[in-house]
C-alpha cells in the first residue's frame, strides 16, 4: 500500500514537473512538433505494454470467448474513439504547449488544474443531453 502511494506522489510530481519541462523543450523545438513526439513516444510505450500483456494473458490461457466479446467495440465505437483521440488531446496539448511558449508554465499549469475538470464536468452534461434525444 505504501508503495502504491509513494508511486502517486512521483507521478503527481513528474506531470507538475512536466509543464517546466515544456517551457525548456518549446525554446527548441516547435509546440507542434513536441505534442507529436509525445504523441509518439507515448502510442509506443502503450502498445510494448499492450504486446506484453496480451502475450501474458495468452500463456496463461485467460482468454475465453465471454472476454473476449465483452472486449470488442463497434465499427461506430472504434470511429468515436479515433475521432476523440485525434481531436481532443491533440488540440488540448497543442494549445497547452502553445501557451506555455507564450506566457511561461504557471498560468497553463493554473487553468489546467482549475479548469479543465470544469470544462470537462460542463461538456460532459451538453454531450451526455443531447445524447439522450
Amino acid at each position: 500500500m505504501l508503495l502504491i502511494y509513494g508511486l502517486l506522489v512521483v507521478m503527481v510530481f513528474l506531470w507538475g514537473f512536466s509543464f517546466v519541462l515544456v517551457d525548456i523543450a518549446v525554446g527548441f523545438i516547435p509546440p507542434t512538433s513536441l505534442a507529436l513526439t509525445r504523441f509518439l513516444l507515448a502510442s509506443i510505450a502503450f502498445l510494448i505494454v499492450d504486446l506484453y500483456l496480451f502475450i501474458q494473458r495468452k500463456q496463461r490461457g485467460e482468454e475465453t470467448s465471454k472476454t473476449v466479446e465483452r472486449r470488442l467495440y463497434t465499427k461506430l465505437e472504434w470511429i468515436y474513439l479515433i475521432i476523440a483521440s485525434f481531436s481532443g488531446l491533440s488540440f488540448f496539448f497543442v494549445i497547452q504547449y502553445a501557451a506555455i511558449e507564450l506566457i511561461g508554465p504557471s498560468l497553463p499549469a493554473l487553468f489546467v488544474c482549475l479548469l479543465a475538470p470544469v470544462l470537462i464536468a460542463v461538456l460532459a452534461v451538453v454531450f451526455f443531453a443531447l445524447s439522450k434525444y
